[in-house]
């Protein structure tokens, strides 16, 4: 899941897509810049260390657009899964990141935008630049989310 953009997507897309691993280049199927950070973590070890890979992922993104003068807010939410642990980040380079919830269901942990419903103490507002780490049904950790 990512929820956001790639502000300058349009002028930084070719330097972005150049770092597409060459043996998966050939899988993207769309043109969106959700698909290309997905296929970018994998460039970043995401196999190996999934926060790792979230975390250089975005500071590549970070340094791309700077080298294009794109000086707009980075903002975002983004989650995945390898079936057992689930990681998912809030970060922005300005106040605004999107928002992001958690809550504790008794089939395991909901991960959401915003609260599906209006119980206050149900959901959890994952902070600003903090990435979520979940293992088994309901364990959560929270720790900041450093992209430098």
């Amino acid at each position: 899941m990512h929820n956001g953009q790639i502000v300058g997507y349009d002028r930084i897309r070719r330097s972005l897509e150049a770092l597409i691993p060459d043996d998966l280049y050939h899988c993207r199927q769309g043109t969106t810049d959700s698909e290309l950070f997905f296929y970018l973590l994998f460039r970043h070890g995401l196999d190996q260390d999934p926060a790792r890979a979230l975390a250089t992922t975005v500071r590549t993104v970070l340094e791309i657009m700077a080298r294009h003068d794109v000086a707009d807010a980075f903002r975002m939410t983004a989650s995945l899964s390898d079936g057992k642990r689930t990681w998912a980040v809030r970060f922005a380079t300005d106040p605004e990141p999107p928002s992001l919830y958690y809550g504790c269901e008794p089939d395991g942990l909901i991960i959401v935008s915003e609260p599906l419903d209006m119980i206050a103490d149900h959901w959890q507002r994952v902070p600003a630049g903090h990435l979520l780490t979940v293992e088994g049904p309901c364990t959560v950790t929270l720790s900041p989310f450093e992209v430098a």
